[in-house]
């Protein structure tokens, strides 16, 4: 009995002394962590990648209608303009349509529209399109609904529901004095 004790504390004693599998115990306990940081550092460097996209594609597009040269395509629709951003939002490809919401609107002057948006909070739900005349003031948003991968980013970044983000852009503009007559207005 005191031999088997012996020999007991013996492998007791070596395995305690023993260092080879320290490295891998240390790097299981660092592991988690580091790898929930680098996800969350991606997820966040590409929240930022859409949002630029997003600015851009919404000011590239809006342009065509600061100019005329959208409205000058003929009866243009909300539809024709989503397409128009999307088509500037390679990043996202077929899922774009699903995920963006536009909302133009037009106003007489600048005192107009910021009298009208100082009364309403943008929703995504209630959007309307109305591209403007010549001379007119235009107010173009643009948002997408993202989803938020990180389980640990998804409490304090999504801003959406349903751990999604809302990421938004926003141009306003005096259209230039082009040639010919608004669209069809398609706001209530």
């Amino acid at each position: 009995m005191a031999h088997s004790f012996a020999r007991i504390a013996a492998q007791v004693r070596r395995l305690v002394r023993a260092r080879d599998g320290a490295t891998a115990v240390e790097f299981a306990l660092i592991a988690t962590p580091f790898f929930l940081l680098l996800m969350g550092i991606l997820e966040l460097a590409l929240v930022f990648l859409v949002s630029t996209t997003l600015e851009h594609a919404t000011q590239d597009a809006a342009r065509m209608i600061r100019t005329g040269e959208f409205q000058a395509e003929g009866n243009v629709t909300a539809d024709d303009f989503e397409n128009l951003v999307c088509d500037r939002l390679v990043l996202l490809g077929d899922a774009c349509k699903a995920q963006l919401d536009v909302d133009v609107r037009a106003y007489a002057n600048l005192k107009e529209m910021v009298t009208a948006q100082a009364d309403n909070e943008y929703d995504p739900e209630e959007t309307c399109f109305e591209a403007g005349g010549p001379r007119e003031v235009v107010l173009v948003r643009t948002s997408i609904r993202w989803k938020i991968f990180t389980p640990l980013l998804a409490p304090s970044m999504a801003n959406a529901g349903d751990g999604k983000r809302l990421i938004r852009s926003t141009t306003a503009f005096k259209n230039e004095p082009y040639l010919g007559d608004a669209p069809a207005s398609a706001c209530a």
